[in-house]
């Protein structure tokens, strides 16, 4: 492993609560639908929903919204309710346009189920390209996955493409410039799995095996996916080849690791 301190790496560690790298060039989360609790929209709520019944249901919907974020013009909440994405007023939280998910596109399809990445990284405030899940709609205990595009102005659906059944991952991290993702998986023996798709087709690219200490998990991939970093338990990151997962030199830290570890796209 390579000692270095964490303002030199590309992969910067979060050593304390209050994080001084620009939000703007940060890439640890996904951006689009970013979890936002209740306790960030709060304050602005607790003015402007008792106005009326509406506003009242939007601040519910908007505090129990488990992925909720302001639009790049900072005038609306774009939030899940109810199934589908609505948007809310940034100020009376009164529901101003919404993208139908929920219901079926054709007879026996299911419903569209967005997940939390934008493989363009909330770049284009215009539209969305979100993963989602449905349900197969002949066979109904399957579950189908694919890409959907969404206009974020218009407020509809642009185009959907299903890629076939649904991988087993969780936590999938998008690499933007290059549209290529990596999920950590289920386990064999004691190791895991980590996976890099295409996320333009859904093809598995590459697939390794490790065992990982307690508490590790995947925390973000380069926005060029070279590399691939685990964390975030102790005093060190693990690295990984993008393209092929083999395993790179850890990252040691001075100090344990306090926070996330974030990507900076320079």
């Amino acid at each position: 492993s390579v000692r270095i301190p964490p303002t030199r790496s590309h992969a910067l560690a979060e050593a304390a609560p209050a994080a001084t790298t620009s939000p703007a060039a940060i890439f640890g989360s996904p951006s689009w639908l970013r979890t936002t609790r209740a306790r960030c929209c709060a304050p602005l709520a607790s003015a402007t929903s008792s106005s009326t019944a509406t506003s009242r249901a939007s601040h519910s919907a908007l505090r129990h919204s488990s992925r909720a974020r302001l639009s790049a013009a900072g005038d609306q909440w774009i939030a899940s309710k109810d199934g589908d994405v609505v948007f809310l007023n940034a100020r009376t939280l009164k529901e101003e346009g919404r993208i139908a998910l929920k219901a079926p596109r054709f007879f026996g399809a299911g419903a569209i189920r967005v997940g939390s990445t934008d493989l363009l990284d909330g770049r284009d405030p215009t539209r969305a390209l979100m993963t989602f899940t449905t349900t197969d709609p002949v066979e109904k205990k399957r579950t189908n996955w694919g890409l959907v595009e969404l206009d974020l102005q218009n407020h509809k659906v642009l185009n959907v493409t299903e890629w076939g059944p649904s991988k087993s991952s969780w936590g999938m991290r998008i690499a933007h410039k290059k549209r290529i993702g990596v999920a950590m998986s289920g386990s064999r023996g004691d190791q895991r799995r980590l996976v890099t798709y295409d996320m333009q087709t859904g093809e598995q690219l590459a697939e390794a095996y490790y065992e990982f200490r307690p508490r590790r998990s995947l925390v973000a991939v380069a926005p060029d996916a070279s590399k691939v970093y685990v964390g975030v338990a102790g005093s060190d990151f693990e690295v990984f080849d993008g393209a092929t997962l083999a395993r790179l030199p850890s990252v040691e830290l001075e100090g344990e690791i306090a926070g996330r570890i974030y990507v900076v796209d320079e």
